[in-house]
């Protein structure tokens, strides 16, 4: 996941490792690194969210794209549905469900 911070250093993290770091240093060069399809190693979320943000569902610092259901819970990258939520509440549940 990618977190941009408030003064628009871009930080990666890993969900699996529970790893944090920075990839940018201001919010230019964030905008420029994520823009581009190699930002993702996951090509099939990067053509759902290019979809997403087009069709004018953008999230904004308090929301993430969800899978409902989520993965963990019997989901699927291809198949679940793509909404926006709020990313407090999808982490409390994705925690949840991995307790």
């Amino acid at each position: 996941m990618y977190f941009v911070s408030t003064d628009g250093v871009c930080h990666q993290g890993s969900a699996n490792d529970f790893s944090l770091s920075a990839t940018s240093v201001d919010f230019e060069t964030t905008v420029m690194n994520l823009s581009r399809r190699s930002a993702t190693d996951d090509e099939v979320m990067y053509e759902r969210h290019q979809a997403m943000w087009t069709r004018g569902r953008r999230i904004n610092v308090e929301q993430c794209y969800c899978l409902i259901p989520a993965v963990p819970a019997g989901g699927d990258y291809e198949t679940s549905e793509l909404a926006v939520g709020s990313i407090k509440a999808y982490f409390l549940l994705l925690r949840e469900i991995q307790s």
